[in-house]
């Protein structure tokens, strides 16, 4: 196989699934709060990814599946963010998986510098379990456990 006939953006259809990591974790830990609200990632994120790989152009239905896999991401992960602060280092860990994908999302392209979208759903899956984690080690008092 040619190093130029991969294309990792190929693949995010199927990396988008590594949500479910944060889903299971809920569950396991009987955080049921939390795991109401991790479906819409993985379900908008599917739609958006698969209608994509499938379509191969912007079309539509597209651009709307990618509208709401956004609102999804820019509204809930704030919202599990500020219900799981607890000055913890988990929730820290958490903000660098963030920080780490707007700078991949949104500054890093500025410079020309392209890294695969994938990282970016390791990254929020990453920071969802350790949003999670905060939330768990407080969960007296964690609105979400």
């Amino acid at each position: 196989m040619k190093k130029d006939t991969c294309n990792l953006n190929d693949y995010n259809h199927i990396t988008i699934f590594v949500f479910a990591l944060p889903m299971i974790k809920a569950y396991l830990l009987n955080c049921y709060d939390f795991l109401t609200v991790m479906p819409f990632y993985l379900f908008f994120g599917f739609a958006y990814h698969f209608s994509y790989y499938k379509i191969k152009k912007i079309t539509l239905y597209v651009h709307l599946c990618r509208v709401c896999d956004m609102t999804v991401t820019h509204v809930l992960t704030p919202f599990l963010i500020y219900n799981s602060y607890y000055k913890n280092t988990n929730i820290f860990i958490c903000m660098l998986f963030v920080v780490g994908i707007f700078l991949n999302y949104y500054v890093l392209p500025l410079f020309d510098i392209k890294i695969p979208h994938l990282i970016n759903h390791f990254y929020g899956a990453l920071s969802l379990c350790y949003c999670l984690d905060s939330c768990y080690q407080y969960k007296n008092i964690c609105e979400l456990c």
